[in-house]
């Protein structure tokens, strides 16, 4: 039997492969020379260079706003943050910035100048209630899920290098719950939408519902009407208008009642008689309480309640935190209406342009500070409708002249990218 050559190599090679070819020290050097200028060619500053260059209406900006003054920096990291943006860089939540338009409308910043001013803390109030309005936008569902975020992404959002960890913005949070001023909050927002007419006055809904506690703290009972009884917990009320938008939420213990409210100067006799009869209910149920005392001190000593809770106070939840997370919930929803609003004059089929205006606002993009103004590059849209849309929606909100609210003061400018294959293509040509 004949045996080819090629065989006789072919079980050599299977018991001694060869050896791998050394590479040299110069085709190492070419390796990383076309490395780095791979690198270079998708940074964020070779990104900008094409649509600030090639894009007539982003180099005529530009040239605008080069004439102007940048921010003043006040510590070395806001030097050094500064100097970032200018040199440009890209961010996940680019489509986020819009929203600042709302917060600028309602009086964000003058809303939270209840809260004293903390020396010594990198994060204020308005920091950290706008990590929260600018993450359930965002669609993280908690606090708690933030640790699945890059702080640094979000935090140019308040203007910040970094937003706060999900540890310490739980203490921010915690530390702004303590001093109790949710009220005061809650107020002037409903008077602030009512007045700037983003509520209807005519007819206003008021709808409650029961939230179980199921804690170790001893509070009020209310009616659980899933389970048809009663249980610890406590009242949520919602305060809307006929489309459903929200005027504030409320959330109470049990032991209070949302009507007294509206009807605690009215004299009503059915009020009356329920008093009398509650009073009457009251002296019989202290008779039994004294033959039940008596029984009591014939019985065997009990574990009291007290002892079970170890020294824990029995009163109400501590529902500061929940009023304050209710209220960036309820400024989270009108701020989507208000761009909502703007977005019809942009895109004209009302069955999917909530899900539109979110691919945008949600888009990510480049951004570079050119004089005062920190210019938004959103990310380029496939979709020839879908990119006409966000491109008219950009120039509408600058023609608000949104200035973003937190720590920068820098205005703001959006635009869309219109870079294809390192080409200039217009939105009409799309």
């Amino acid at each position: 039997m004949e045996v080819s050559r090629n065989a006789v190599a072919r079980i050599r090679i299977k018991h001694k492969p060869p050896k791998p070819k050394s590479t040299s020290k110069q085709e190492l050097l070419d390796m990383a020379k076309v490395a780095e200028e791979i690198a270079k060619e998708h940074s964020p500053e070779q990104q900008l260079k094409l649509p600030l260059e090639l894009d007539p209406e982003l180099k005529q900006k530009q040239e605008e706003l080069a004439e102007t003054k940048p921010p003043e920096a006040k510590t070395k990291t806001e030097e050094q943050f500064i100097e970032e943006l200018q040199h440009g860089a890209r961010i996940s939540f680019a489509g986020e910035l819009m929203h600042h338009l709302f917060l600028q409308e309602i009086g964000f910043k003058e809303l939270l100048s209840c809260y004293p001013y903390q020396f010594g803390s990198r994060y204020q109030a308005l920091d950290t209630l706008g990590t929260i309005f600018h993450s359930i936008n965002l669609g993280f569902p908690s606090i708690e899920s933030l640790k699945l975020a890059n702080a640094g992404d979000p935090g140019l959002l308040i203007g910040q290098p970094r937003a706060p960890e999900k540890e310490t913005l739980q203490g921010l949070f915690g530390r702004l719950a303590s001093q109790e001023k949710s009220p005061q909050l809650i107020e002037y927002f409903a008077r602030n939408l009512l007045e700037k007419e983003r509520i209807e006055k005519e007819v206003f809904f008021i709808d409650g519902h029961f939230l179980p506690y199921y804690g170790l703290h001893v509070i009020a009972k209310g009616y659980y009407t899933v389970r048809r009884m009663p249980l610890k917990g406590n009242e949520i009320y919602a305060v809307t208008d006929l489309q459903g938008r929200p005027l504030f939420f409320l959330t109470e213990s049990c032991e209070i009642d949302l009507r007294k409210y509206k009807l605690g100067d009215r004299q009503d006799k059915r009020i009356e008689k329920k008093i009398i009869k509650l009073e009457q209910e009251k002296t019989e149920k202290e008779t039994e309480l004294q033959r039940f005392e008596t029984r009591l001190s014939q019985l065997p000593d009990k574990i009291s309640i007290l002892e079970l809770l170890k020294g824990r106070a029995m009163n109400r939840c501590d529902l500061e935190k929940k009023k304050l997370y209710d209220l960036m919930q309820c400024l989270a929803f009108h701020s989507r209406e208000r761009l909502v609003e703007i977005f019809r004059d942009c895109y004209d089929d009302p069955r999917d342009i909530k899900q539109i205006l979110g691919m945008i606002t949600r888009r990510s993009g480049l951004i570079k500070l050119i004089g005062d103004s920190l210019v938004v590059i959103l990310d380029g849209i496939d979709n020839k409708k879908y990119r006409k849309a966000a491109d008219k929606l950009c120039h509408k909100l600058n023609e608000q002249e949104i200035t973003l609210i937190g720590r920068l003061k820098v205005k703001l400018s959006f635009h869309l990218n219109k870079i294809r294959n390192r080409k200039f293509v217009p939105i009409e040509g799309a």
